[in-house]
């Protein structure tokens, strides 16, 4: 081959190299998402997915999210890319909404790619991304918000805002009766209050047993979505707890009481009364900003949260038992890690040769035409 040739093939090498690299650089996608389940019509029905780094699908097709357990999957609606990121609700405005306790009846998501319009039951396409909730930790989750004692439908923090409900509308009652002078009906409702955040039933019972998260995030001590919003239930039952104990104490001082200024004094509204305590309880301290049952609730939730990875779901973590080891699955990858990861660098390693060869073989060339003038 003569130097010419050399020269002229070494630049074709690198006019190759300059698009791939160029592509590979378009192709890349700092991927992130979540996919976090809250109320909606009923319990735990809804669910939000907030996804970064998300290129396009292919051509005629279209990214549709799918919640899974062993034994259904449940389409929550096809998903629109917009400036690489998706935004998507599944509620009760969806027209697959079936009013089910997401966190009850499902542990795994995955997102498909499928044909535009087709609106299949079950995923067709490929899964590029996927999530299972632990299953050990799922088991805990669900006993706080939706499954305890099992089969129930409802769950220990669900259980807890509905006695302090019990508490309040007492407590209320109790109210109305100290201002229309009635202190033995007064303290007939104050004892009610008191049955009910003492009782076998009672406020307290439930809050005791918020032990399930910090079991939930026992089972996996690395897991920063479950071990962070399990000490915020933590957190929030022991105050639902503090100020529903403080509220007795009141209550207590009442029935003690033959004084009925003094008991419409620890009625409330105010603070330290039988009332702000029990509000407290529910609703939390906007003026401290800490949390009671309700903020409780809610972080319990998010300790199902599904941090999507690239990838199917893994079939063992889909029902049955935890398996020890994560299996990585082969096959279809995802967008935003597409390729084997040593391809851009034989493409970059390509292209400096190719270059280096246009260089060596013009500088031969020219030292030729050099030689050949004198």
């Amino acid at each position: 081959m003569s130097r010419t040739k050399l020269v002229l093939f070494a630049a074709l090498i690198a006019l190759l190299a300059l698009p791939a690299g160029s592509v590979f650089a378009m192709g890349h996608y700092d991927f992130s998402g979540t996919a976090a389940v809250k109320d909606d019509a009923a319990l735990s029905d809804a669910i939000t997915y907030t996804i970064r780094g998300v290129p396009n699908p292919s051509e005629g097709t279209e990214y549709v999210g799918w919640l899974i357990s062993k034994s259904s999957k449940l389409s929550t609606g096809p998903m629109t890319v917009v400036g690489n990121a998706i935004s998507h609700s599944f509620d009760s405005s969806n027209p697959r909404y079936t009013g089910e306790n997401l966190i009850r009846n499902f542990n795994t998501i995955s997102i498909t790619e499928e044909a535009v319009g087709s609106n299949p039951d079950v995923p067709a396409g490929p899964a590029v991304y996927s999530y299972s909730v632990p299953l050990s930790a799922i088991a805990h989750i669900r006993n706080l918000v939706s499954d305890w004692p099992e089969g129930s439908g409802s769950g220990i923090l669900t259980d807890l805002q509905a006695q302090l409900e019990v508490s309040i509308q007492h407590a209320n009652k109790a109210k109305l009766a100290a201002d229309a002078g009635d202190l033995d009906g007064t303290k007939k409702h104050l004892q009610r209050v008191i049955d009910s955040v003492n009782g076998d039933a009672g406020v307290l019972f439930y809050t005791a047993n918020r032990k399930h998260a910090g079991l939930a995030a026992g089972t996996v001590l690395g897991d920063s979505v479950v071990n962070g919003h399990g000490g915020l239930v933590e957190a929030h039952g022991a105050n639902a707890e503090r100020w529903s104990i403080s509220a007795t104490v009141q209550a207590q001082k009442i029935i003690d009481t033959t004084d009925l200024s003094l008991a419409r004094v620890l009625l409330g509204p105010g603070g330290n009364t039988v009332n702000s305590y029990l509000d407290a309880a529910l609703n939390g301290n906007p003026l401290s900003g800490d949390g009671g049952a309700k903020q409780a609730y809610a972080e319990s939730q998010l300790m199902a949260t599904f941090t999507l990875r690239t990838g199917a779901p893994n079939e063992d973590e889909i029902g049955g038992e935890v398996v020890e080891e994560e299996v990585v699955v082969e096959g279809i990858r995802a967008p935003g890690s597409v390729g084997d990861p040593a391809v851009p660098v034989i493409v970059h390693l390509g292209l400096v040769i190719g270059l280096m060869l246009v260089v060596f073989g013009t500088a031969i060339v020219q030292r030729r035409r050099i030689n050949v003038r004198v």
